[in-house]
């Protein structure tokens, strides 16, 4: 695990965590559009572009929001057997880990206004 963390590229990470939470964020509108989701993809995408910048600690921010959305919905998802869903807070969690616990991930979102 420790390589795997040692190989990421801050702004590409940052980029393709961004990318999947807009891309997310679109697939859920379509599959049940509704006022939560365009909120939940308006948010995401400016998140995106705070992630994409560098801004200071929206890593932080970002891992939260992924976080609680991926927990809020996991019960239902579970008892339901929804696999898409499933794999989807999987990713989400993985996006959570690579905000949150690479070194190189903090220091890049450490930046100084």
């Amino acid at each position: 695990m420790k390589d795997f963390f040692s190989k990421i590229e801050p702004p590409k990470a940052a980029a393709a965590i961004a990318c999947w939470m807009v891309l997310k964020g679109l697939l859920n509108l379509i599959l049940g559009f509704s006022a939560y989701n365009v909120v939940i993809l308006a948010v995401s995408a400016g998140l995106g572009y705070t992630l994409i910048k560098g801004m200071s600690y929206m890593n932080i921010v970002t891992a939260v929001l992924l976080g609680v959305v991926a927990l809020s919905h996991l019960w239902d998802n579970l008892t339901n057997a929804r696999i898409l869903y499933i794999a989807e807070a999987a990713f989400d969690v993985l996006c959570v880990v690579t905000l949150v616990l690479p070194k190189q991930m903090r220091e890049h979102f450490k930046n100084e206004f």
